[in-house]
């Protein structure tokens, strides 16, 4: 079985108790090959200080999946 594509939750799961991203999760995250998405309840503009630390390009889900970005 191949993995594809990941996909991670934001609070409680990449982002610390501080409510920031661990520069360990940034540095893993950019280092692997598989394409990586948010899946989050955030809206999408709550989401985009770890889109843009991660420069994640593909498919983001917010709103608990209501918005695609």
């Amino acid at each position: 079985m191949t993995v594809e594509r990941f996909f991670s939750d934001m609070d409680g799961t990449l982002l610390g108790s501080n409510g920031d991203i661990p520069q360990y999760n940034i540095d893993v995250i950019k280092n692997i090959e598989t394409p990586f998405s948010l899946v989050s309840a955030r809206a999408p503009m709550e989401m985009d200080f770890v889109i843009n630390a991660l420069h994640l390009e593909g498919p983001q889900i917010g709103f608990n999946g209501g918005n695609n970005l």
